[in-house]
């Protein structure tokens, strides 16, 4: 599930306060207008395209051409157990990443590929690709592209950027995705309980800013999605999305940003039980450095948006606000609280209202973090019942011998509350997740020992434990492995 937390306004109840909700939005952008001071500057989305220049990682050149490759394979041994009355829906229903107890032999191997292409003083092409494939010999877990990192599965990205004029910019890029999630009912990640979902995505996009006079920058965007199931019982999720933007920025000094938007989205379903559907939204935003220290961003919008055959839905009022503080040298915080529309898994639309707190602390050989946040979902299908994710975590890295061992700690609990009011004990697995509540806390202990400057052994213990009203919906797991790696970069 997504990481979610914590409410502070209890009174509120499940269902978050609209009205107070718009006020901390308009008063937070009224804010950040008036408190924004002196520090390091504010930039304009002109900025963003990325500099026509040789890229640091370049470890081989030819010509105009520089490359990067990296190469990982690991291996090693496993062994999981799950007891409780929800393994049989685990086992019976093909649930989550393990698929049957007992030991394993992974073998994993990652190659890393970036590449960059200097056209001309004004042109470059950049295409850049992860690949992560995990065998496993005893077949406790199904062959298949890696879920459980940031770039995982197949991943590529291809990007011509131009600069047109010493004003105009443009970046035209491709990116193709090949992966296999773990989804609960709703479509959120579920890695030990959730269904199997490959599929295949493809983005076209292409963002052009023009730098109209100093400080004063426009910028227009368009895009399609394709993204294509792999799998039967996931016909629905086949969709092709057109995007366009157009935003108009402002820098009105060092420390501050302005600027308004308009955004409209088109979903065309293939599937004849799901109607295509159309969104607009118009907003303005504010980016503000308010002390050496601090940044926020506030946004506030509305929303349209309507199906075909199903008429128009309701607008609502859209935005949010985020402060990012920096308290030491090496510790940071951050809090956000954000209300947005999007297209639903299974429904046209929902609406998500969220809060979110993030605290991380970095040195040289230390890491720990902390997160918390709450989110309540309200479809806007009738006919489909709201819910409410809240989770919260904590992780750190910290060395016991030198640089050679360190001691890997994670623990995250998350809370699934539905707002069906009955529970139906004979009813399947996708009714249930979306009847009974349940809550899911997985923690990790690992060490990891450097054997050279390219190899490492890490041994790992795992326990998921998922508690639910609903008893086909409770199990407890336990996974300990031991993996060697080697790490070659070209």
């Amino acid at each position: 599930m997504v990481a979610t937390g914590g409410f502070p306004y209890a009174a509120c109840g499940r269902r978050l306060n609209r009205c107070v909700f718009r006020t901390v939005v308009l008063m937070a952008a009224g804010v950040l207008v008036m408190v924004a001071g002196p520090a390091h500057a504010q930039n304009l989305r002109y900025s963003n395209h990325r500099e026509l220049e040789i890229p640091e990682y370049a470890m081989f050149r030819l010509g105009p051409f520089y490359s990067d490759m990296t190469l990982s394979q690991t291996a090693g041994y496993r062994y999981s157990r799950g007891t409780g009355a929800g393994t049989d829906f685990l086992s019976n229903n093909r649930r989550g990443v393990i698929r049957e107890d007992g030991e394993e032999f992974p073998l994993i191997t990652d190659i890393g590929l970036r590449n960059y292409l200097l056209i001309s003083r004004r042109a470059d092409l950049d295409f850049s690709m992860n690949l992560r494939y995990e065998h496993y010999p005893r077949e406790t877990q199904e062959d298949a592209f890696s879920i459980d990192l940031a770039d995982e599965g197949v991943s590529a990205d291809l990007s011509l950027m131009t600069a047109v004029t010493p004003f105009v910019k443009v970046t035209a890029g491709d990116r193709f995705l090949y992966r296999t999630d773990y989804v609960d009912t709703r479509g959120m990640e579920d890695r030990y309980g959730g269904q199997e979902y490959e599929f295949f995505e493809n983005t076209f996009g292409v963002d052009t800013d023009w730098m109209l006079m100093e400080d004063h920058n426009l910028g227009i965007s368009a895009s399609r999605k394709d993204h294509l199931p792999q799998l039967d019982g996931f016909d629905e999720q086949e969709l092709v999305a057109y995007v366009e933007s157009l935003v108009y920025e402002v820098r009105l000094s060092p420390f501050l940003v302005l600027g308004a938007s308009a955004g409209f989205a088109q979903n065309q379903y293939p599937a004849t039980n799901r109607p295509d559907s159309a969104s607009q939204q118009y907003g303005m935003h504010a980016d503000a450095r308010l002390t050496e220290y601090s940044t926020a961003r506030a946004h506030v919008g509305y929303s349209l948006a309507s199906t075909d055959g199903g008429g128009d839905i309701p607008g609502t009022l859209v935005g949010g606000i985020s402060l990012a503080t920096r308290l030491a040298e090496n510790l940071s915080h951050g809090l956000s609280f954000n209300r947005e529309r999007r297209p639903g898994f299974r429904v046209a639309f929902e609406t998500r209202d969220s809060v979110q707190y993030n605290l991380s602390w970095t040195d040289v050989d230390t890491a720990a973090s902390l997160f918390a946040g709450y989110s309540v979902f309200d479809p806007d299908d009738p006919l489909s019942t709201g819910y409410a994710d809240w989770s919260a975590g904590i992780r750190t890295v910290f060395p016991l011998w030198f640089r050679m061992l360190n001691l890997e700690l994670s623990s995250d609990y998350s809370r699934r509350d539905n707002d069906a009011a009955t529970l139906d004990p004979a009813a399947g697995i996708d009714d249930l997740e979306q009847q009974a509540d349940y809550d899911t806390w997985v923690s990790r202990a690992a060490t990891r020992l450097k054997l050279t400057l390219r190899s490492d052994l890490t041994f790992s213990y795992e326990h998921i434990e998922r508690i639910s009203d609903a008893d086909q919906l409770a199990y407890t797991r336990d996974v300990v492995a031991a993996l060697w790696r080697y790490t070659y970069k070209f």
